[in-house]
This record gives structure tokens, C-alpha cells and sequence, in this order.
């Protein structure tokens, strides 16, 4: 029998150092036991353990592995979802507080775990309704509608703005390397904990070492992803970097470490609209216009909310 002290995906992720979804994927495949209750798929710490003890002996695939098959998982974990729900794609809370008020308003809504970039892929390939996104775009400097447009080409989609909030670096709390900008990275000795290929810090990073014509297999730890963003903030706490990319809602959650803000970010919701996604385009336009929700919103998200619900794009 497992103990009582059952974590859920989310959890044995941060335990294992891997992703969610390969979390899901481990479980599927009856590498790592699980239970379900309900809807929820919990682990024992048990038996996270006993999984961490055959990793290290060798005979368990390593995280980077596990990582790079969570494109294929999102298809899978979206296929098996129950029929009739909306699947929401995106990470984190703002993504969770949506499909929270879709489930509130009776519209049967799933979050599946994905980064920005497998969100919208996921989006124009049908397998999800939605995706929840940040991505900076170097080029416009600006966020999320350029990669809509080269993501989901030719598809009828709704962008509603969902909050503004800030993003810069995590330091080692005081900052005393003093850490200060973008540039900062690339100096000497300076360690970063970087995150998977997709996700909107890795691709923010990115395009500022490529504004700053940098080469980014110079910087340690450049090559070693973290799989999520509270990971890469304790290797920061504990000293084994000295920067990572985050936004100012993961510097709330962290502790040790200190925020340097460098710039502003846009979170969106791109909706499609074809067949039974058009209901859910409505639904959602009357859940962000809701005053009530609306300060409760305000109340969690760390950000400015106040254009929530603003339709950004459209065609």
C-alpha cells in the first residue's frame, strides 16, 4: 500500500529533476508506479526514491533523455484526455486560474503541461484548444503575436491579453556578483542555470546572446537545461549557479535568491477558432470579463491585469 504522503506530478517532477511530462510518460509506461485518485495521477515517495536509486546505477534513462520525448507525451497526454474537455496548453499559475473558471462556469477544461513553443505547435496541429504564452520576439521586440503568425500560420485564432509582469534574473540573494544586466552574463566565471529548449526563458536568453553576438557555449552551464524554472532558482540558492532567467512570479516562489528585473513580458491565451473551439473563444471572452474573476486574478497573479481579456490579435 503507498503512504499517505502521495505527491502529485507536479512534485515527483521537482524531485526527479525532470520534466512533468516525462513524469506522465514514466508512468505510462509502468516505469515509475503510480496511483490515481480521481483525475490526479499520485506518486509515492517511496518509490520516487527507488526510481532515483536506479537512475543513478544506470539503468533508468537520464532526465535529458526523458526531456527531449515530452513533445510526443503532449500528443499522447492530449489524446487520452477526456472527450468533450477543453485542453489548455501552456505552464503555470496564470495558465491554471483559466481553466480553474472554465471548470467553474461548467466548460470541462484540462490543462496540459507544455512550453510556449510546443503550445502553439500543439495549437495549429489541432491536439489542443488553446495556448497560454510568453515569448519574446528579438526581432519586433515584442511578444507572442510573431510566433502565433509563424507557428500557426493560416489559422483562425483570438489572442486575449492575460497579464504584464516583469522578467529578468535570479541572483544569489545580496546579488553579490553584482549582476546587473544582460551583458553580465558573459563574464568570466559567471555559471547560469539555463532552461529546455521552448520554454520562454531559453528563448528570451537566447535572443539576447544573439542581439549581443555572443556565443553561448562559452557561458558554463549553458549546456545543462533545467526542467523547471524552480529548479534552475535552487541551483541559484545553492550556489551551483549564479544567474538564471525567470519572471518576477517563479522570484515569489523562490526563496535565497534576489530579482533583478530587466524588462517588461506580455502572458497571452491564443484560442482557435474552428468548429467547437469557436465555444470556446466565447466562453473565455465572458470568464475574463467578469469583474469578480477579474479581482481574483488581480489578487493572485503577480503582474498588471489590467487589460485582461483585451483582444491583442485576431484574423
Amino acid at each position: 500500500m503507498p503512504g499517505s504522503d502521495l505527491l502529485n506530478a507536479e512534485a515527483a517532477a521537482s524531485l526527479l529533476h525532470i520534466g512533468r511530462n516525462a513524469v506522465y510518460a514514466l508512468a505510462k509506461s509502468g516505469d515509475l508506479p503510480s496511483y490515481r485518485l480521481g483525475r490526479k495521477l499520485l506518486f509515492d515517495p517511496a518509490d520516487l526514491e527507488a526510481y532515483r536509486q536506479r537512475r543513478r546505477s544506470g539503468s533508468e534513462p537520464a532526465s535529458a533523455e526523458a526531456d527531449r520525448n515530452e513533445s510526443g507525451t503532449l500528443r499522447r497526454l492530449a489524446a487520452a484526455a477526456d472527450a468533450g474537455s477543453f485542453l489548455i496548453a501552456g505552464q503555470g499559475v496564470p495558465c491554471d486560474l483559466i481553466v480553474e473558471r472554465l471548470e467553474q462556469q461548467k466548460f470541462p477544461s484540462q490543462r496540459v503541461a507544455a512550453t510556449g513553443y510546443q503550445a502553439l505547435v500543439a495549437l495549429y496541429e489541432g491536439t489542443v484548444d488553446a495556448a497560454v504564452v510568453h515569448l519574446y520576439d528579438q526581432r519586433s521586440n515584442s511578444y507572442n503575436i510573431p510566433y502565433v503568425q509563424c507557428l500557426a500560420p493560416g489559422l483562425p485564432v483570438v489572442v486575449y491579453r492575460l497579464v504584464r509582469r516583469q522578467v529578468g534574473l535570479l541572483v544569489a540573494e545580496g546579488n553579490p556578483r553584482g549582476i546587473a544586466s544582460w551583458g553580465a552574463l558573459l563574464r568570466e566565471g559567471i555559471r547560469i542555470a539555463n532552461r529546455p529548449l521552448g520554454c520562454a526563458s531559453r528563448i528570451l536568453l537566447d535572443a539576447k546572446l544573439l542581439a549581443m553576438e555572443a556565443n553561448p557555449f562559452l557561458i558554463a552551464g549553458y549546456r545543462r537545461p533545467h526542467p523547471t524554472a524552480l529548479a534552475a532558482a535552487e541551483a541559484v540558492a545553492n550556489g551551483a549557479a549564479d544567474a538564471a532567467v525567470a519572471d518576477e512570479s517563479t522570484a515569489a516562489q523562490a526563496s535565497g535568491v534576489t530579482f533583478v528585473p530587466l524588462q517588461h513580458e506580455w502572458v497571452d491565451i491564443a484560442v482557435a477558432k474552428r468548429g467547437s473551439d469557436r465555444r470556446l473563444a466565447r466562453c473565455l471572452r465572458d470568464a475574463l470579463d467578469d469583474a469578480a474573476f477579474k479581482r481574483e486574478y488581480a489578487r493572485i497573479v503577480h503582474g498588471d491585469t489590467s487589460a485582461l481579456g483585451s483582444i491583442v490579435y485576431e484574423c
